[in-house]
């Protein structure tokens, strides 16, 4: 979705998952720009995150909105794609 060096525009003030969007995040140490979506849990009530990656090597998969090892930095609101000549 994006190319390595891609200036992109994030709203911080962002916290949590409300609405399926490109978010950026962390998983324990590990950063990652990525749809997420919320999706309902069947089993009981509340939702988990399904992150989506544009890769078609990367398999969707869904993390729980309870994981404390889950956290939002930030909402990519726009991204400038440069293009090698």
């Amino acid at each position: 979705m994006f190319n390595p060096g891609d200036p992109l525009l994030v709203d911080r003030g962002v916290r949590t998952v409300n609405h399926e969007g490109i978010y950026f995040f962390r998983v324990g140490d590990e950063g990652f720009i990525k749809i997420v979506q919320r999706v309902p849990e069947f089993e009981g009530p509340g939702f988990v995150y399904r992150i989506i990656s544009k890769n078609p090597d990367y398999p969707p998969y869904d993390i729980s909105a309870k994981n404390q090892h889950f956290q939002v930095i930030g909402k990519v609101l726009t991204v400038w794609r440069s293009e090698q000549f």
